[in-house]
């Protein structure tokens, strides 16, 4: 028997390519996935996907990807076995060969090096829980050296499945001072996209891993501690059901309305196609705003005991747009909102409103903790509740997020937008444009990377704390045979429906998975990062460090610039003077410096000469 994808000969009985990692499976063989919630071997039910085609029908591949996962944990997490779970991936594997998706499985619990001495036997190893993710990334990385040694296909797509239990979460550390940021670490799966090692995270901390080519576009599925196998299964399936593509249609967006002219700037390439519902009844006064619906005028209703947003939260979307401030207690998953100049918050989303989604979709949240899924349970956290339902792909942060301010002269048009305003305006463009979700993150993140082209320490701070979770070949279809978007239904009826087009194997579109760049973002002789100087700190008590005085008198300017910085918050944003409770000087790679002053948790950055750049706030 020979493999129909690289043509190498193989045993009768081998049920995978040893050259390219192929599922080998015959015209009569039928593979059944069981999935149990115990170990008594019950069958779900959920799990049976209809016939696959022969394997004579497959189209050729048009991208190769791993899947990294432990398969002895996860059994352990879920009460199943090993076997059990093997056949799940299996299948999958064989359903996205279908379509020209060729995945192979990467078993951190029993993985065979590739590379081994000359008189040696192969090394195998059983990683645990125990273990790094730099010893995760090593068995990624002798992958892709077989790969290259063998001429075979390259991977360049990864697709983590579980949580940080399963598989390790890189931890950085921050790029802001701890006078700006509580938070001194960051989970990221950056690293995972350059597997050369543990020393790829001093890299990241440095940024000098920008001058290394990326191997893999990164998604990871995590999974609650409450999920069973059922919600595996459940994911798997509903992302081979969309071998077409994620519908997009429409699209809900919610703000806080500190931020509705800039939000109403990130999605103006949303409302330019047409993806926003035309409403034909009358939302609450200050509600609603170009395509918007913000808080805190949709809030909590005492009198009712609900939240008025879930009253015109449009669970018929399958785009959606979260601009809203996030929590950083642990185990609160909703977002929230605040009146302009007040620091009284108000509820806005919460897990359950997506929960109740129809149909598949795409998330994206720019809340500070808003993509929190460490410890938590599918009720409290949204990306998990989200994920356990309807969305296929999810961006959003593991830590405090970063964007612009409206001021009282900005316009959707004019309003400036910063880190995570560029970031989630640029993803939304690339899935607009079809491109796998994988690769749109990706030149999401080069884009930020790019956008000011400095290093400045909030972008990278943004590129870092911000993943994305889910199937990273999966891809937006904007051009779909659906309904007219809703005509005044705060809930509609739920009438459109998504299926195969049943005209037998459809291949994914060649252009969602080409033209990646994946090339060093920055040359070998690029000055990277920003050297930080606290010059004014507000310590316990309002004190002042003797240092943090004599560093004040130095700069003769520094006053002036302060008082220059206080005056135009009140000019353009309406906040009362006060003095600012940290002041820095970042001196850049080129040589400039800015001066930059907390003020709460907002951040004015000024020229040297007093002139203001840029005024961003926490999410």
């Amino acid at each position: 028997m020979y493999c129909p994808e690289c043509g190498t000969k193989i045993d009768d009985d081998c049920r995978f390519c040893p050259e390219c990692g192929t599922q080998i499976i015959d015209d009569e063989e039928e593979v059944a996935v069981q999935a149990t919630a115990s170990d008594e071997g019950n069958q779900n039910e959920s799990a049976e996907p209809q016939a696959a085609p022969h394997e004579e029908e497959m189209p050729d591949a048009v991208c190769w990807g791993l899947i990294l996962t432990n398969v002895k944990l996860l059994a352990q997490k879920f009460n199943v076995s090993e076997q059990q779970l093997k056949a799940l991936f299996e299948q999958f594997i064989h359903y996205k060969r279908t379509i020209g998706i060729s995945y192979q499985l990467i078993d951190a619990s029993n993985y065979t090096y590739h590379k081994h001495g000359l008189f040696s036997k192969p090394k195998t190893v059983s990683l645990t829980s125990a273990h790094s993710w730099a010893d995760y990334a090593d068995l990624l990385l002798d992958t892709h050296n077989y790969e290259v040694s063998k001429k075979l296909p390259e991977s360049q797509y990864l697709f983590i499945i579980g949580s940080e239990d399963i598989v390790p979460m890189p931890v950085i550390k921050t790029y802001l001072s701890k006078e700006v940021e509580k938070d001194r670490t960051i989970d990221t799966d950056l690293p995972y996209a350059y597997p050369y090692g543990s020393e790829m995270i001093e890299k990241l901390e440095s940024l000098d891993i920008y001058r290394y080519e990326a191997l893999f576009f990164v998604g990871r599925l995590p999974l609650a501690l409450d999920a069973t196998a059922d919600d595996l299964v459940s994911y798997l399936n509903r992302d081979i059901a969309n071998q077409e593509g994620i519908p997009v249609d429409e699209m809900y967006a919610h703000c806080d309305m500190n931020w509705k002219n800039t939000t109403a700037h990130e999605v103006k390439v949303i409302r330019e196609q047409h993806l926003f519902p035309v409403w034909k009844i009358q939302f609450p006064q200050n509600s609603y705003y170009n395509d918007l619906f913000l808080s805190p005028p949709l809030r909590f209703d005492a009198d009712k005991q609900e939240l008025l947003t879930q009253r015109y939260f449009n669970i018929d979307a399958n785009l959606f747009l979260f601009n809203l401030h996030g929590c950083p207690t642990a185990h609160v998953g909703h977002y929230s909102a605040s009146y302009p100049n007040h620091r009284d918050w108000v509820d806005a989303v919460h897990p359950k409103f997506v929960q109740q989604c129809k149909y598949p979709n795409i998330m994206v949240s720019q809340a500070c903790y808003g993509g929190r899924f460490i410890g938590e349970q599918k009720d409290t956290s949204m990306v998990m509740s989200a994920l356990s339902n309807q969305t296929l792909a999810f961006v959003a942060s593991s830590r405090s997020a970063w964007g612009s301010v409206d001021s009282q002269n900005s316009t959707p048009d004019t309003a400036p937008m910063a880190f995570s305003d560029v970031l989630a305006s640029y993803f939304l463009q690339q899935v607009l444009m079809g491109l796998s979700v994988g690769m749109a993150f990706f030149n999401t993140r080069s884009y930020v990377f790019q956008y000011r082209g400095d290093g400045n320490p909030q972008d990278a701070v943004t590129i870092a704390e911000f993943n994305l979770f889910g199937d990273p070949t999966l891809f937006g279809n904007t051009d779909v045979d659906v309904e007219q978007p809703s005509q005044g239904k705060a809930q509609p009826s739920g009438s459109k429906a998504y299926k195969p087009s049943g005209k037998g194997v459809k291949a994914a579109p060649v252009a969602a998975f080409k033209g990646a760049n994946k090339a060093p973002l920055a040359s070998l002789n690029q000055p990277l990062g920003v050297k930080t100087e606290v010059l004014q700190s507000k310590s316990a008590g309002g004190q002042q460090s003797l240092l943090d005085q004599v560093r004040s008198q130095v700069d003769a300017n520094l006053i002036a610039i302060c008082k220059t910085m206080g005056q135009h918050l009140y000019a353009q944003y309406g906040i009362e003077a006060r003095e600012p409770s940290c002041v820095m000087r970042d001196t850049y790679p080129d040589g400039h410096r800015e001066i930059k002053a907390m003020y709460d948790d907002m951040m004015v950055a000024a020229d040297e000469h007093g002139k203001v750049l840029q005024v961003s706030a926490l999410k």
